[in-house]
């Protein structure tokens, strides 16, 4: 038979017995983009929605932290008030600080970030031992800042079974936390007016509500099955492809230019693949601890002019 002109039966023979038309991932090319700019859109959109989740958490807890520092700064707020308020920032740290990282990120705090919180345990309890159990969490830390536990007496502890208290800070929800600093702003800020009050808990809602968004994306991933069929078709037109562009790339010699094609494509699907990947789940890829950082200078220049406004 007769061979194309641009090629001889010697070219004919040298050339891969595997070939493929070309005209098949011209048709699925574009679906195969169409794929990946879905996916990657998603996940993106997960992305965004995470980080803004994330700040509008950050500023529901400094409004907090505000009120609590401006409303026990009063005249008619007493020093133990002004402890108490002092206190209630501190639990609102540890809050802040543990649904940045164990609980959207599943990592613990540093111990740098928050070990000023965790309690020392002091001589008398570590005869008894319950300065071992006391403090050895930050939900528990949280529980006793809010709620005062350490400024008890050894009859108002047994009265209240702290011990008890501990335990149910070793199993606690952000819920729950939220619910110990309002029942601590209730019974320890006595000044406090039903609006004041009001505000406080209205800043707790919208931390619920966004907090319950953050949940929503932690339990609802993109799809298992969307995303694996979608890397397995994307790595079959891949493996497959350098057979279809044989013959045309073939006027180039010896050149290594199908290899170098073939790089390039590659490199461009899989880079759009593992960007999709990587903010897939954005509480893993956003610097949350920066948010603590930043949250814990706040308070403590904060508290710095709650104790300038004391003198």
């Amino acid at each position: 038979g007769e061979f194309p002109s641009s090629l001889s039966a010697t070219d004919i023979v040298s050339l891969p017995q595997l070939q493929l038309p070309i005209i098949p991932f011209e048709l699925t090319a574009p679906v195969l983009g169409l794929l990946l700019v879905f996916r990657t859109d998603a996940a993106y959109e997960r992305f965004k929605q995470g980080s803004a989740l994330s700040w509008d958490m950050t500023a529901s807890t400094r409004n907090v932290m505000r009120r609590f520092a401006s409303w026990t700064a009063r005249d008619i707020c007493t020093d133990t008030e002004r402890t108490a308020g002092r206190d209630l920032i501190d639990a609102c740290c540890i809050l802040h600080g543990w649904i940045m990282g164990e609980y959207l990120r599943g990592e613990e705090v540093s111990d740098a970030v928050t070990s000023k919180f965790l309690e020392q345990p002091s001589d008398d309890d570590d005869d008894d031992g319950r300065g071992s159990r006391s403090g050895s969490s930050l939900q528990t830390a949280l529980l006793h800042k809010a709620l005062a536990v350490r400024s008890l007496t050894e009859e108002e502890r047994t009265a209240i079974n702290v011990e008890e208290l501990d335990r149910l800070g070793e199993h606690m929800t952000p819920s729950l936390a939220m619910t110990a600093i309002s029942l601590g702003a209730t019974q320890r800020l006595p000044s406090l007016t039903d609006q004041e009050n009001i505000a406080i808990d209205d800043c707790f809602a919208e931390l619920t509500i966004n907090l319950a968004n953050c949940e929503k994306l932690l339990r609802t991933p993109i799809p298992l099955g969307y995303t694996r069929y979608a890397v397995r078709f994307l790595w079959i037109w891949l493996i497959l492809l350098p057979f279809a562009l044989v013959r045309p790339f073939y006027q180039f010699g010896e050149q290594p230019i199908l290899v170098l094609a073939m790089l390039f494509i590659s490199y461009v699907f899989l880079s759009i693949e593992d960007i999709a990947v990587q903010i897939e789940e954005p509480f893993v890829t956003l610097p949350l601890e920066l948010h603590q950082k930043w949250l814990l200078w706040d308070a403590e220049q904060m508290q710095a002019l709650m104790r300038w406004t004391d003198k």
